[in-house]
């Protein structure tokens, strides 16, 4: 009788090495879901700080300029029209060049909401909810940005609000 040829897998060794592939991906995807996701509300925590820290300085220096060499003169509508201590929408305040803070920050409206009502300032942000900014009693500026659905801060479903709030501060920035 002659032998047959034994080079391969038998099926029990396939299956034994797709079960032991299939734990792996199990007990790995969500880990890597987890850092996607924290690294999406990084990114939006530090866009919120950018943007705070820039408006704060520029209006101390009388000018913005972000991401190039655009300047976009603020001395003027944007300082003072923010000094009423309420919370307005990036999109709804202008610049002295017509522009409105969120153009001039250079925001992209495929990943922050720029249409809806500003902030409450109580609660989490709605869907509804516009990327906002204020400026405090004590010259300080806060800033609310607020993922779009689909855009690539979004963490979590369509129902989830995705945000970020943050403060920057200068003494005296809109003396």
């Amino acid at each position: 009788m002659k032998k047959l040829n034994e080079k391969g897998f038998t099926l029990i060794e396939l299956l034994a090495i797709i079960v032991i592939l299939a734990i792996i991906l199990i007990v790995t995807i969500p880990t890597v879901l987890d850092s996607i996701n924290d690294a999406r509300l990084s990114g939006l925590h530090s866009q919120a700080k950018e943007i705070a820290t820039w408006y704060t300085d520029g209006v101390a220096s009388d000018e913005l300029a972000f991401g190039g060499s655009e300047y976009v003169q603020v001395v003027g509508d944007a300082p003072e029209t923010l000094k009423d201590h309420e919370w307005h929408c990036l999109s709804g305040v202008t610049t002295t060049t017509g522009k409105t803070l969120f153009t001039s920050a250079k925001l992209s409206a495929n990943d922050l909401k720029s249409d809806g009502t500003a902030y409450s300032g109580s609660g989490n942000p709605t869907a509804s909810t516009c990327s906002s900014i204020k400026v405090t009693a004590d010259d300080s500026v806060e800033v609310l940005l607020v993922a779009t659905t689909g855009g690539r801060f979004q963490v979590g479903g369509a129902d989830k609000v995705t945000f970020a709030l943050s403060t920057a501060s200068k003494a005296n920035a809109l003396s």
